[in-house]
């Protein structure tokens, strides 16, 4: 009877423990290519493993059935993926057609691809009387997994999460949640006056998993459960009534996101929703591009790319004069910017490499408008045009480099913070040998406190103390940068969660029922002798 007991109260409170999450599990050598529309979830556009040798070469051009106003994408097998009106088109890396799949209403969203291979795209269709859209996941042999019918149309592009989570944005102003396997983890319809009909608006996610979400003229910050934790809100930063651009992008724990009306410049903000600064000129199209020494590049309405420092000032701009840009651009990780361009005088359409200071390196003519450019893994540039040719150039080579940030989310328990750490989205190319942990107490320095193997840590807090952690990801070549920074601080005695005390209730309250109620049998069965 004691042992019961026992059992009972250590199966009944809450333990805390430091997990058995080995790094093995999250040692994958896959390499993270260009694998969903503007590059990652922060919607960098850098290509942080390539750097750009001499003048390109010319690898191969493949021809569509029809026209294709979207960018391709690169699996992490080195599959390109194009979508055209009504087709997704997979391609081996040499340029040759791997599949191709019809589907019979217009393709209106880039794809993405997850480490299995599975893809994901949206769809709009319209009729007299009615109109819609569906989300497509088709397997790597392009066979169809799953469809899914959201009663609206799609023109957001799909992102994916570092735990696989598909995030798509409809015109029946539901955000979905979706698992690989098409089942929803949950869908988050937009409040009233936050509703955005016109369905193009894509979130950003940071590398802890906080979703970032334009929705009219604010910002909606949400947990990855789809909770709301804060608006950041434009009249409340900039005292005006503003409408925001499509994309955000995260970089350096800095978010930036354009605006298009009477405010019109890009704008960047702290993860918390602090206005940092803001640059005026036009409104930003898509998403900014974060350059490898933390350079903003942003094109602009009236056709021209900024070039702005991490303090909101420009350090030069690219365009007029008889060219105009479109189109977010791409970076390698020595600094070579890819745009595409369009001569007023000619109707001429080029691509464009400029070196980090804004100067032209090489040109190259194209047939037709390019769509954004797509920098893969494998050392290749592709451009694809509105006339339905695809260009793919070789423009370097890939190294293996330092992991990029890893992702840090704590829970506090019973004094202590449990440490979840989530793996970057790209480890370089290498194995991922440890993570570093470090902390900040009362406003001091950080110091390194610890370095596993693991992806959780406990540590232990004091009662009137203020802390704040983050962590760093490490390969044989380097450490990461800093994941995002988390600050935790218990001003009063902390008794643990809600939970912990129903625990503590009902597990008492069970033992004193499981003792009546032996006593009672004892006692009966006495009686009964």
């Amino acid at each position: 009877m004691i042992i019961l007991i026992i059992f009972l109260i250590i199966s009944l409170c809450p333990s805390v423990h430091s997990g058995d999450i080995k790094l093995s599990e999250h040692a994958s050598t896959l390499k993270a290519s260009w694998t969903m529309a503007y590059g990652d979830p922060q919607h960098t556009g850098l290509a942080r493993r390539i750097v750009s040798k001499g003048n390109p070469q010319l690898a191969w051009i493949f021809r569509i059935k029809g026209e294709s106003f979207l960018s391709p994408i690169v699996g992490y097998d080195g599959t390109i993926y194009l979508p055209s009106q009504h087709y997704i088109y997979a391609l081996y890396p040499n340029g040759t057609l791997k599949w191709e799949y019809k589907v019979k209403y217009n393709i209106t969203s880039s794809p993405a691809v997850d480490k299995n291979g599975n893809l994901y795209f949206g769809t709009m269709f319209y009729t007299a009387t009615e109109w819609g859209g569906y989300v497509y996941s088709l397997d790597k042999n392009g066979n169809l997994r799953w469809r899914y019918d959201a009663k609206g149309w799609f023109q957001s592009k799909p992102v994916i999460d570092s735990n696989g989570i598909i995030y798509f944005y409809s015109s029946s102003e539901y955000l979905y949640a979706f698992h690989s396997d098409g089942s929803l983890k949950w869908k988050m319809k937009l409040p009233g006056s936050f509703s955005i009909p016109d369905a193009k608006n894509t979130p950003a996610i940071s590398v802890n998993g906080t979703i970032y979400f334009p929705a009219s003229n604010v910002i909606l910050v949400m947990n990855p459960e789809g909770k709301i934790i804060k608006n950041i809100s434009f009249s409340k930063n900039s005292n005006i009534s503003e409408y925001l651009d499509y994309v955000p992008t995260i970089g350096s724990n800095t978010l930036y996101i354009g605006i298009r009306a009477c405010g019109m410049g890009l704008y960047a903000f702290d993860l918390n929703g602090n206005l940092k600064w803001t640059y005026r000129e036009y409104f930003v199209r898509e998403a900014a591009t974060i350059g490898p020494d933390g350079t903003i590049y942003a094109t602009t309405s009236n056709g021209t790319l900024l070039a702005i420092n991490q303090n909101g000032e420009l350090k030069w701009k690219f365009g007029g004069n008889g060219y105009i840009v479109f189109n977010k651009a791409g970076v390698t990780r020595n600094g070579m910017i890819y745009i595409v361009v369009k001569a007023t005088q000619g109707e001429k359409n080029y691509i464009y490499a400029l070196n980090s200071d804004g100067v032209l390196k090489w040109k190259y003519e194209i047939e037709g408008m390019g769509n954004s450019p797509v920098i893969g893994n494998d050392g290749y540039l592709y451009v694809s045009t509105q006339n339905g040719s695809l260009y793919a150039f070789q423009i370097g080579k890939a190294i293996e480099v330092e992991p990029s940030p890893p992702g840090l989310r704590i829970v506090l328990k019973n004094n202590t913070a449990m440490l979840n750490i989530l793996p970057p989205f790209d480890n370089g190319g290498l194995n991922i040998t440890s993570y570093r942990i470090y902390r900040s107490e009362d406003g001091k320095e950080f110091v390194k406190i610890s370095e596993t193997k693991n992806t959780t840590y406990v540590d232990a807090v004091e009662k009137g103390r203020k802390y704040k952690y983050y962590v760093t990801a490490v390969n044989s070549i380097g450490e990461s940068e800093k994941s995002n920074i988390v600050e935790i601080s218990f001003e009063n005695e902390y008794l643990g969660d809600k939970n912990s005390v129903y625990y503590v209730i009902f597990g008492v309250s069970s033992i004193l029922i499981i003792l009546i109620l032996y006593y009672s049998s004892k006692r009966w069965r006495k009686c009964g002798k």
